[in-house]
């Protein structure tokens, strides 16, 4: 207890700016996919990291702090414009200036999956050990990807836990993970990441809700 005190009071100390949530997140890319529709830009990928529980702090405008509310959530916007290929971060504090990618792959393949994507279905984790457990309490990853995307074919989500295109668990192995690994939706965020990991992002000034 005295440590969540004194957590409390160093957050005091160092003037609280904002505590964003999930909502927020959605709100601001909402608006951005928004101006990117404005621009007649209407090929865009969004997924979005979202870690139950996460929560970070981070320093902003004038030295104020931002702490994330109830959970961290991170949206990363992928779309190309003026045959240069783009990606944004947002976050529970805010917009980031947006990179100029030198490797268009990850779009160039949701621009060729993109429509295959949209009949695809992640599956639940399948114990070899066929052990009775709910499958709720096997699911101990608390982290999961939401995928939303939008084309010619139309607009789609997909939202899948980690731990069910794993392979390890104390029930025993997955046996649908070769079967979600062949999964364009797979393939495609396992691209993403990889991308996402290449870049250091910079805030834009902080934005109050």
């Amino acid at each position: 207890m005295k440590y969540i005190l004194l957590f409390l009071c160093v957050i005091g100390s160092m003037g609280l700016q904002a505590q964003n949530d999930r909502a927020y997140v959605n709100r601001l890319t909402d608006e951005f996919t928004q101006k990117l529709t404005e621009r007649n830009i209407n090929d865009y990928v969004v997924t979005q990291h979202v870690c139950s529980g996460r929560i970070e702090m981070f320093k902003i405008d004038d030295g104020k702090m931002c702490v994330t509310k109830d959970t961290y959530v991170e949206s990363y916007i992928l779309w190309k414009e003026e045959d240069q290929t783009f990606l944004k971060k947002i976050d529970n504090c805010g917009l980031f200036h947006s990179i100029p990618l030198q490797d268009a792959a990850a779009y160039e393949f949701f621009m060729a999956n993109g429509k295959t994507m949209m009949g695809e279905e992640v599956l639940k984790y399948k114990s070899a050990s066929g052990g009775n457990e709910p499958a709720a309490r096997r699911t101990v990853q608390p982290c999961s990807r939401v995928l939303q995307w939008a084309m010619a074919e139309g607009v789609s989500k997909k939202e899948f836990n980690l731990f069910d295109i794993g392979n390890t668990s104390e029930e025993g192995k997955n046996l649908n993970y070769e079967a979600n690994q062949q999964l364009k939706l797979i393939q495609f965020q396992s691209l993403m990441d990889k991308e996402i990991e290449k870049h250091n992002y910079k805030r834009q000034e902080y934005k109050q809700k």
